[in-house]
């Protein structure tokens, strides 16, 4: 089989290995769509339980070096050198920073080793694994896809000064070494054009819709007073705006009864703040007297296994979304996709959806998002149509198979 480019994907979020969410389910479709026409290798971290990193591409697995001969290759490359004083100081006041450099700098050393005729590198801001690429393959292309930048990111989870020099790292790191940064939203495509970058296009995330077009859709033809399932995916945290999602559920079941249920299909998390601390999912619950017959399920990794929960819901189902933050959402388009009601925020969805017609932005206030929430439940049929429109604007524009063109032409203004 002949290919055209050698491409690598370097990334420590991937599916099957180390799937923690929306990075690693997109790098997991561009992989698949790219090595169509290209020898494609996806550097990922390897299971914990392993104790393995793995070289991956999609003809053969190759198995490189364990976390622990790794480390004893760290010690004898940094703490034996002259400047091994200044390597300890990182990995004692920054020891994440370090654990991220020097999983980037294993990660290209290998991949050198293994395939030194790369010819493009794809990676996102995150663990600035592009720096390290730059060392060992000065000439290649590089291509960062901005998904979330920690500038943003740091502002939703307890301080760390830590944090911020990570944030620093990946905007002057991305604006040095990469030769083309795509921004996966609007927001994101004029905070890069204000730092002065001018090698940078936007392009939202992608999917494979067909495999959400195909499901068992029960909710679609659920009656008028059916059970309403709400939906949410994701992690349990506060930049998700789980707490308001946990408000608007509590109000809405004193207001109108009970027959609304919340599923939340997600990892819990310790990122809620309470006074002047931060406290985990369950404190949150308890201290703001939230009800508490709301389904926790967790996470589920496997989006076959995701699907068939959806598809077996009683009655109707609504996704509901309402992050404080969060570019260009992936599990919205895998609802809008399957079809699904959406209420969301401007935040999470100014790019995806238009408000009345392939889904619903949500008030801010509580009682007036229970209102809203109240008007899609009893305008169903109206619902069902946002779901419709939602789903045929998936397939046009946020499916994968639409993409292999967008890279063609990237690689080819690139001259690869």
């Amino acid at each position: 089989m002949k290919f055209k480019n050698s491409v690598a994907i370097i990334t420590q979020e991937f599916p099957l290995y180390s799937n923690k969410g929306g990075i690693a389910t997109f790098f997991g479709e561009l992989s698949d769509i790219l090595s169509k026409n290209n020898h494609v290798f996806v550097v990922t971290k390897g299971p914990n339980k392993h104790k393995k990193n793995k070289l991956l591409n999609k003809y053969k697995e190759i198995i490189f070096p364990a976390n622990k001969f790794r480390g004893k290759l760290t010690n004898f490359i940094f703490f034996r050198s002259p400047i091994s004083l200044f390597f300890l100081l990182i990995k004692k006041f920054i020891p994440d920073t370090w654990e991220k450099i020097e999983w980037s700098f294993f990660a290209c050393y290998w991949l050198k080793k293994i395939a030194p005729d790369i010819q493009i590198i794809h990676s996102c801001e995150y663990d600035f694994p592009y720096i390290c690429a730059r060392l060992f393959f000065p000439r290649v292309k590089i291509i960062i896809h901005s998904e979330s930048p920690q500038l943003f990111l740091y502002k939703y989870v307890e301080y760390r000064w830590e944090n911020l020099l990570k944030a620093r790292i990946e905007l002057i790191g991305a604006q040095l070494f990469s030769n083309l940064i795509i921004a996966c939203s609007s927001q994101l495509f004029e905070f890069w054009k204000k730092k002065g970058v001018r090698h940078i296009i936007m392009k939202p995330n992608f999917i494979n819709t067909t495999f959400w077009n195909k499901p068992s859709q029960n909710h679609f033809f659920a009656k008028k007073n059916a059970n309403v399932n709400i939906v949410f995916i994701g992690r349990l945290e506060y930049r998700k705006g789980v707490d308001r999602l946990l408000r608007i559920y509590t109000e809405y079941r004193k207001k109108y009864g009970e027959t609304i249920s919340l599923h939340l299909i997600g990892k819990k998390t310790k990122t809620f703040p309470f006074k002047s601390s931060i406290i985990d999912f369950d404190s949150f619950v308890k201290k703001y007297n939230i009800d508490p017959s709301f389904i926790c399920v967790g996470q589920i990794n496997n989006k076959r296994t995701l699907k068939n929960y959806l598809s077996n819901l009683d009655g109707k189902v609504i996704y509901m979304h309402l992050a404080r933050y969060e570019p260009n959402s992936l599990a919205i388009i895998e609802a809008m996709a399957f079809k699904l009601p959406i209420l969301t925020t401007k935040e999470a969805g100014i790019d995806l959806i238009e408000d009345g017609k392939t889904g619903y932005f949500c008030p801010k206030l509580i009682k007036k998002a229970v209102e809203k929430l109240h008007q899609i439940i009893i305008n169903w049929d109206y619902s069902k149509k946002a779901g419709e429109n939602a789903q045929k604007y998936a397939n046009s524009n946020l499916s994968k198979n639409n993409n292999l063109a967008f890279y063609k032409k990237i690689y080819n203004d690139l001259k690869i």
